[in-house]
């Protein structure tokens, strides 16, 4: 689903996935709980090209969804 080509955001196949949100807040929460606390889990930031694509935050805060199947 990243794409690491390219130089801005939104840093995802925006023909398989349109309208994902490209602004500071559109981090999209993924499945996966944090192994060192179950009250956060892992989120995936398609607005950056660098640091902190990836990152936990508290399951209390709204952040956005994708589905996603093959």
């Amino acid at each position: 689903m990243y794409d690491y080509t390219k130089s801005t955001g939104p840093t995802i196949d925006q023909t398989n996935f349109p309208n994902t949100i490209a602004t500071v807040a559109g981090y999209y929460w993924t499945s996966t709980t944090n192994a060192s606390g179950t009250s956060s889990a892992w989120y995936v930031n398609f607005t950056t090209t660098l640091n902190n694509i990836f990152d936990v935050n508290a399951k209390t805060n709204s952040l956005f969804v994708r589905c996603v199947a093959n």
